[in-house]
């Protein structure tokens, strides 16, 4: 599957990493918040089972929800991650295509823990999402420790460092945050929600938010500590400085929750929450955009020429197909250039009376500025680009050389 995946187009370069940060926002959340929940189902099973099913549902009740959050984000993160990544080492593609396959098998043990409430299924689901979720986060690590690439074997990302193990911690601590917002808007706020145990669930959800709200900022600064020095540009501390901007409010709402006994403040902490994980996946993509900032340069440049031999193929096969001349010219003169262009008065723009005489020993200057026109002469309104191809605008600039001649030859 990856070799099937073809380098980017250069108006494919800029969306890459849009795209990468909005599945990781999909994606990271919810695989943290369905493995926090089936960890507290488990805890809870047996003393509260009303809250226990309650957690369950809040990630595992719709397969759908599954499929959108986790399987699809995996497959396209691993084609973008293969496009943003093309011609390095790194088999990025097949970590997340493989990670797929886990996730598979973590969601149909689930869809069984979810169906029978049995604790050893419970448990190797955990498992299952714990190993997934430390092999995507050692995947994410890898993308910005070029260094590494040629070393690699094995079919997973296993890198056992000290980076990994801190952001797989700040993971679960992010997470913590999530699935305690979760509790509370859902189980709590949300139309339709069970009013049993509820100081059980208040208590849950909150405790879950304010600890992780709490453990998370020595863990930021850890990593932040422990990363390559190349991450640490200014944009990266301004990310950090975000985070904990949030969490100092995430922990404040909770406080005053708890403090209260109320849950008003349910929905800013839930979009709180996932703000906590788009600044997240901001920072990782980032931090990998700083790392692999010339390669990026070289794949731009490829992409550049990739599609200018695109375009001389086409423009090749466009002359071939058709004679480039000044009757082709007037053709597209009268289809194009007539609504806004008169020989001797003004229209919309300027008589070419006017205009040709500047051009007369710069053809190819003409040429330039038909295929990207820009505003010259304040007077008038800005020419639209009319997406010519050259050989379309080589044979316009013919047939007005040729209005521009005859014109000469009239005048006495």
């Amino acid at each position: 599957m990856e070799n099937l995946i073809h380098s980017p187009a250069l108006q494919h370069l800029p969306l890459l990493e849009i795209l990468i940060r909005l599945l990781l926002l999909f994606l990271l959340p919810f695989v943290g918040g369905l493995l926090l929940s089936i960890v507290a189902s488990l805890l809870l099973r047996t003393h509260h089972p009303p809250v226990s099913r309650d957690l369950l549902g809040l990630f595992a009740g719709q397969p759908a929800l599954y499929v959108i959050c986790a399987i699809v984000p995996l497959l396209t993160l691993g084609v973008l991650y293969r496009q943003l990544l093309f011609d390095t080492p790194i088999p990025v593609a097949a970590y997340l295509f493989r990670l797929c396959g886990l996730s598979v098998a973590a969601w149909g043990v689930i869809l069984l823990y979810r169906r029978t409430h049995h604790p050893a299924a419970g448990t190797l689901g955990a498992l299952l999402l714990t190993g997934l979720s430390f092999h995507l986060i050692s995947t994410l690590v890898l993308t910005r420790v070029p260094e590494k690439w040629a070393l690699l074997e094995g079919p997973v990302p296993f890198i056992f460092t000290i980076q990994v193990v801190i952001r797989f911690a700040a993971f679960l601590a992010a997470s913590l945050v999530f699935m305690g917002g979760s509790v509370v808007l859902f189980t709590l706020r949300w139309p339709g929600s069970s009013e049993g145990d509820r100081p059980w669930r208040r208590g849950l959800g909150l405790g879950s938010t304010l600890g992780g709200a709490l453990l998370l900022p020595p863990l930021l600064l850890w990593d932040h500590y422990t990363a390559p020095h190349l991450e640490l540009a200014g944009s990266t501390l301004a990310r950090g400085i975000m985070v904990l901007a949030v969490l100092f409010l995430i922990a404040l709402f909770a406080f005053d929750m708890i403090q209260r006994r109320h849950e008003r403040f349910a929905w800013p902490l839930f979009i709180l929450s996932l703000l906590l994980f788009a600044l997240w996946a901001d920072r990782e993509v980032g931090a990998q955009g700083i790392v692999n900032r010339e390669h990026a340069h070289l794949l731009h440049e490829q992409a550049k020429r990739t599609q200018e031999e695109w375009t001389a193929e086409r423009e090749a096969l466009y002359a071939s197909a058709q004679p480039v001349d000044a009757a082709l010219g007037e053709r597209i003169y009268r289809e194009r250039c007539t609504a806004c262009h008169a020989i001797d008065q003004r229209v919309v723009g300027p008589a070419y009376r006017d205009v040709l005489p500047k051009y007369e020993n710069d053809p190819d200057g003409l040429e330039a500025f038909i295929r990207n026109p820009t505003k010259i002469d304040p007077d008038y309104p800005a020419m639209p680009n009319q997406g010519l191809r050259r050989g379309e605008v080589k044979a316009v600039v013919l047939y007005l050389m040729g209005l521009l001649t005859e014109k000469e030859e009239e005048e006495p």
